[in-house]
């Protein structure tokens, strides 16, 4: 297999940064059901995938590459060290790609060896010492990691969905994302409160129907 290209800033861009969802968060919670099917371009991802389509490799490592870094990089507190873990797991998975069904399985795969990979790292002294005990409680803990994991994946969800908007829309979202409530969102933008509901509620209703797999994805991810 070729070596993977470097990491990019376009690619960091592209993965969402660590921002809340202020008031909304409850709203696009995932209703504990079952995992929504997998739209047919990301079943015929994972279906090429499986059979070594190195065009599908590239398209799958530009658009998660950065996700699984920032996963990294809140377990180990370095984002080199972040790189070079997801680099690793990269090469790991396309050796047993042929193992993998789906895009949720192929994800939870990732986030699994990149935790034990990390996890590695901090309990071999390879972390520097003020950061080693922090990073390890965080690495070792299941509520921490699920956490982190509903960040990138809410975050990659978000950003990649967010085309489907209105511009008004897109403009409600972003301000939630950056933690305002509903009363200042409108003020901001000039238009109602009710507007401002009308707006978030359409994005949220995008969100739950595109994160319903989170519950299926955390359970495959947490078994160390």
């Amino acid at each position: 297999m070729e070596e993977f290209e470097p990491w990019s800033e376009e690619m960091d861009e592209n993965a969402a940064g660590r921002r809340g969802m202020g008031d909304g968060w409850k709203e696009a919670e995932t209703d504990g059901g079952n995992a929504e099917e997998e739209t047919e371009e990301e079943k015929a991802l994972a279906a090429q995938l499986k059979t070594g389509d190195e065009r599908a490799l590239q398209t799958f490592y530009e658009e998660y590459f950065a996700v699984f870094v920032a996963f990294a990089r809140q377990l180990t507190g370095d984002e080199e060290e972040g790189k070079d873990v997801v680099q690793d797991v990269f090469l790991a998975y396309w050796n047993a790609r042929r193992e993998f069904d789906s895009l949720v399985a192929i994800r939870a795969f990732f986030y699994r060896s990149i935790r034990r990979k990390c996890l590695n790292i901090i309990r071999h002294g390879m972390v520097k010492a003020r950061y080693a005990e922090e990073c390890l409680a965080k690495a070792e803990s299941d509520v921490y990691v699920e956490e982190k994991i509903v960040e990138q994946e809410m975050l990659h969800v978000i950003y990649r969905e967010i085309g489907r908007l209105t511009p008004a829309e897109q403009q409600v979202l972003m301000l939630a994302l950056d933690g305002k409530s509903n009363g200042e969102i409108a003020e901001e933008l000039g238009v109602t409160l009710a507007t401002v509901k009308s707006h978030k509620a359409k994005s949220y209703e995008i969100l739950r129907r595109r994160l319903k797999y989170l519950r299926v994805l955390l359970m495959m991810s947490l078994s160390l």
